[in-house]
């Protein structure tokens, strides 16, 4: 009959069951890549307990320097990261030069500040102290990306005071602009 048929043509074999599944599983697959992806991005930054010891151990290392620790306004997420590196500087006995705060220039119409930026006062880029370096150097080896350039900021409260500016986390880290 045409109904036994019709029927018949309908009932999937065992070979289209098997392709469907398979379609199925690789776009579940490439879904839970998807899923896996976001979540890396949304994830704060941290550092691993030896990630932290090393950087607190480099730090002692370098002596006592005064330092300032601001952030990108209302990102809370290198607020948080900031407020992680405030503590490991203080902890190996660095002097902060004031409280955390902000980054207190108006980024109006700039591109938003990503990853770690470093600032020292200085009347030129040859006048960078050399601390800068190798802290420079111990927040890579720590796996922290920072942003190449260093800028001279000089309305930190004194000459060797380091600022170091927690932007946006960054999602890309490509290129020749981080050290990484």
């Amino acid at each position: 009959s045409i109904a036994d048929l019709q029927k018949t043509l309908a009932t999937p074999t065992d070979a289209s069951v098997d392709q469907i599944l398979a379609a199925a599983s690789a776009k579940i697959i490439r879904q839970q890549s998807e899923i896996d992806e976001l979540r890396k991005r949304q994830q704060w930054r941290r550092l691993s307990e030896s990630a932290q010891a090393e950087l607190l151990s480099e730090l002692r290392r370098l002596g006592a320097h005064s330092f300032v620790i601001s952030y990108v306004p209302g990102d809370a997420e290198a607020e948080n990261f900031g407020r992680l590196l405030y503590d490991i500087f203080r902890s190996a006995g660095w002097v902060p030069a004031r409280q955390m705060l902000p980054y207190g220039i108006d980024l109006t119409g700039k591109p938003s500040p990503m990853g770690i930026q470093m600032y020292c006062q200085c009347s030129s880029m040859v006048d960078i102290p050399p601390v800068v370096g190798v802290l420079i150097g111990a927040l890579k080896s720590a796996e922290i990306a920072v942003w190449r350039h260093v800028g001279a900021d000089n309305n930190l409260p004194e000459s060797q005071s380091i600022t170091v500016l927690v932007g946006h986390k960054p999602q890309d880290i490509g290129g020749d602009d981080y050290i990484h």
